[in-house]
């Protein structure tokens, strides 16, 4: 509430400074953002319209939200993360799109792997080609 005066008022002086005078305090919008106390912010974070952000949050550097959405109290978002739904109270999300952060690190270290498997998957695939030739050719000899 203090915020969305302090707004209007703010608002109102410049209207004034420019030589405005037709001011209607009714055309304010409610799409602002909330940040309640004892939060970190972070150089180069882009909060959305009508967001809100609970006590005690941390929020890193190039972090992006989108509009519409409620940060949870003592949450934490790491650096380069996209925000795109609710966070839960106390958790901690990183990455894009962010999610849970152990779900995120399981996710990247399966991807470093990646190479690795697909090798693995190739040579079984080959195997399995093997056998079904040679199914094939056993097959083939009862038709007999």
């Amino acid at each position: 509430k203090k915020m969305k005066e302090t707004f209007l008022r703010l608002k109102e002086r410049l209207s004034k400074q420019m030589g405005k005078e037709d001011y209607y305090p009714e055309e304010i919008s409610d799409d602002y953002v909330e940040i309640d106390a004892n939060t970190v912010i972070a150089a180069q974070t882009g909060i959305s319209g009508s967001t809100k952000v609970g006590k005690h949050v941390i929020i890193a550097g190039q972090v992006g939200t989108v509009g519409h959405i409620e940060i949870g109290d003592n949450a934490i978002l790491g650096a380069k993360s996209g925000i795109s739904k609710n966070v839960p109270a106390g958790e901690m999300w990183f990455g894009y799109p962010a999610m849970k952060i152990m779900k995120q690190k399981k996710i990247e270290a399966y991807l470093r792997r990646l190479p690795e498997m697909s090798k693995k998957v190739n040579k079984l695939i080959k195997q399995l080609e093997k056998l079904e030739d040679k199914l094939n050719l056993i097959g083939g000899e009862d038709e007999r």
